[in-house]
């Protein structure tokens, strides 16, 4: 919920991090990410003060997000295969065609759209969201 201030509070929001603190905000959002599982929000929290323009920012966030994912990825089908031997057995693939194609979709609807959305509605979007996982986070929900 902290890191959902630095996006809701007017004075707060102004601040910016120089790039080369984004190391740092990659270190942090990777550690409170595997402690809590959120690092993409995390992430966004951090590139969004980053003072990078909507499309940087959406581009940075999706690029870092799919390098996680690959590797996730192969480490759960390593693991699968290392269990039991066969990938045929998998029961989850209609779920990961879902996903796929979700994210296709998502991309084409931000590609057609990006250009109408300010830095700021990210930013208050971000904040929300990171306040409600906050939320549900200390109320047990999650």
């Amino acid at each position: 919920m902290g890191f959902a201030l630095f996006e809701l509070l007017p004075r707060i929001r102004s601040l910016e991090f120089d790039r080369r603190y984004l190391p740092l905000g990659g270190v942090l959002s990777g550690f409170f990410g595997g402690f809590s599982g959120h690092q993409g929000a995390l992430r966004s929290a951090f590139l969004a003060k980053a003072g990078l323009n909507t499309e940087r920012f959406v581009g940075s966030n999706a690029g870092i997000g799919l390098l996680e994912d690959l590797t996730r990825i192969a480490v759960y089908v390593a693991l699968f295969a290392a269990a039991s031997g066969h990938l045929s057995d998998f029961s989850g693939w209609p779920l990961v065609m879902t996903a796929a194609i979700s994210a296709f979709c998502g991309v084409m609807l931000g590609k057609r759209f990006l250009h109408k959305v300010r830095m700021t509605s990210i930013q208050t979007l971000v904040g929300i969201l990171l306040f409600g996982v906050g939320l549900a986070l200390i109320t047990g929900i999650l």
